[in-house]
């Protein structure tokens, strides 16, 4: 492992990885909050001609393909037809709490302020407000973060059935009725890591992968949702349980 992460470093320097490519970026003098996360360093272009020009806040996560430009080229054509040089340049300013999508790419002079989502292969040209979801090219919103929120809370109960349908069907380890891996363990719930392994095992356990998806939406869209704490036992081991904020989270005997 120690041999592998030599040769990536040797082999692409600064951008061997999210953590040097964050302390490289910092160095040249971009303010950069914490929990930041660049998930394909070498696939990404930020722009370090003017890396003072950049500011980026807290818990941002930055996916490959994504570009941030602090300056233009779009001048030599001035200089190519009328002789002009002249100078192109903006600050950009990414607040706490955004997520890019992939291939998208943020242009000079722009800022993005607090909990924004901006839809893959975007181009953002202006600034987007905080607590919103911005696509297209060029971006605008779309949306309230909120809304979202409660769209992919929505969403993810299918999305988890959905996924683990499939893993069953189609990998070897789920033809072979192993227990899923953590990889889908994470991504079936908005729970904790135990309660998502839980409700993976409970899907499993359950010896029919329609059953389980019809067990799993019915229980987050029934009626058990009371003021105090309550567990209630399914056919298929899964119990819910749910608390005073509404909200319902499966769980493994």
């Amino acid at each position: 492992m120690i041999l592998k992460g030599s040769i990536r470093k040797f082999a692409y320097g600064p951008k061997a990885n999210s953590a040097s490519y964050v302390a490289h970026l910092r160095s040249l003098g971009m303010a950069i909050g914490d929990d930041k996360v660049i998930y394909a360093p070498t696939k990404c272009e930020i722009d370090t001609t003017r890396p003072w020009m950049i500011e980026i806040g807290h818990n941002i996560s930055i996916t490959e393909g994504v570009t941030i430009l602090a300056h233009g080229y779009d001048w030599s054509v001035f200089k190519g037809k009328r002789g002009d040089v002249m100078g192109s340049a903006g600050h950009v300013r990414i607040g706490d709490n955004v997520f890019s999508r992939m291939n998208s790419t943020i242009l000079k002079g722009v800022e993005i302020d607090d909990n924004v989502v901006i839809g893959a292969k975007s181009i953002v040209t202006h600034d987007t407000p905080s607590n919103s979801v911005a696509v297209g090219d060029p971006a605008r919103s779309i949306g309230d973060i909120d809304d979202y929120l409660e769209k992919r809370r929505t969403a993810q109960i299918d999305e988890a059935a959905d996924l683990y349908d499939c893993w069953r069907r189609n990998s070897s380890e789920g033809r072979r009725r192993e227990i899923p891996p953590r990889e889908i363990s994470r991504s079936s719930s908005g729970s904790s890591r135990k309660a998502n392994r839980g409700t993976c095992r409970a899907m499993h356990t359950s010896g029919c992968s329609a059953s389980a998806a019809h067990t799993i939406r019915a229980l987050c869209s029934s009626r058990l949702r009371r003021d105090h704490l309550q567990a209630t036992r399914s056919s298929s081991n899964i119990w819910m349980e749910s608390s005073q904020d509404g909200r319902s989270r499966l769980v493994m005997l």
